[in-house]
């Protein structure tokens, strides 16, 4: 089995979570800050992966991203850019409010 290459990098953490790092460390065996830290990265990571690929097939089951067209909409309405044209009927503006929430037009009474 060949050891995963590894490069050494400095972060800052608020003291209180060293503290907790190092009292868990020190607690257990053969666990090492290091170890702790490669875990909670790995598993961050893997929450990121799997977020993304949820919200790609919220997309793909919306009929795909937000056109810019419909992003000026809503960033008008929720008072982040100015005004943009209101789309044509009560339908549409539902169907791209569900887009925006990551929902199916299906989704939305």
């Amino acid at each position: 089995m060949s050891m995963a290459k590894t490069e050494k990098v400095t972060v800052t953490l608020p003291v209180e979570q060293v503290a907790a790092l190092r009292e868990l460390a020190s607690a257990r065996p053969g666990v090492t800050i290091s170890g702790l830290v490669q875990r909670a990265v790995a598993a961050s990571l893997e929450d990121a992966r799997e977020f993304d690929a949820m919200v790609e097939e919220d997309f793909a089951a919306s009929g795909g991203p937000i056109t810019p067209a419909e992003q000026a909409w809503v960033d008008g309405v929720l008072g982040l850019g100015p005004p943009a044209p209101m789309p044509d009927s009560f339908a549409e503006r539902q169907r791209v409010l569900a887009r925006v929430r990551g929902a199916g037009a299906e989704g939305v009474a």
